[in-house]
């Protein structure tokens, strides 16, 4: 809870200064509810309106590219990473791999709950405090892709 008051601290400290802060200070003391919780309700409903418009899978796709190709760029710009283009390389093919599944349109939209696993999936995937992508690589697609893969002659 107390990081939670902290990033509404934080929040409210930029509101303060942003260009629309005097709107927000005369709302806030029209309404008696705190700018910062405003602006979170207002980006909760929006979400939740973006969702309802664009459709649960079209917002899971969008979380599930914008980020991880911000980070892949960083990683292809940056010298001597093998650790994180492992990471975002196999992101991109367990990303890839959902994709597949979801041709089959008829067996998704049969699966309850599908695309709030894939979202769920994804984001363990490709969050840097879980490392999901790498994990998953180390003890399970390695072992099992290896002998797939023919080595290049030298």
């Amino acid at each position: 809870m107390e990081q939670v008051q902290d990033m509404l601290a934080k929040l409210r400290g930029f509101l303060d200064t942003a260009p629309g802060a005097p709107y927000l200070t005369k709302a806030e003391e029209a309404t008696g509810v705190p700018k910062q919780l405003m602006v979170v309700g207002v980006l909760t409903l929006s979400s939740i309106a973006f969702a309802f418009v664009l459709g649960v899978a079209s917002v899971c796709n969008l979380v599930g590219f914008v980020y991880p190709a911000y980070c892949s760029f960083k990683a292809i710009e940056s010298t001597g990473s093998s650790q994180e283009d492992t990471q975002w390389l196999t992101y991109w093919v367990l990303y890839g791999c959902f994709s597949i599944v979801e041709v089959f349109q008829g067996l998704v939209n049969n699966l309850p709950f599908f695309y709030q696993f894939k979202f769920a999936f994804l984001l363990w995937c490709m969050l840097p405090s879980t490392r999901g992508a790498s994990l998953l690589y180390a003890s399970v697609l390695r072992d099992a892709l290896r002998p797939l893969v023919k080595p290049k002659a030298t």
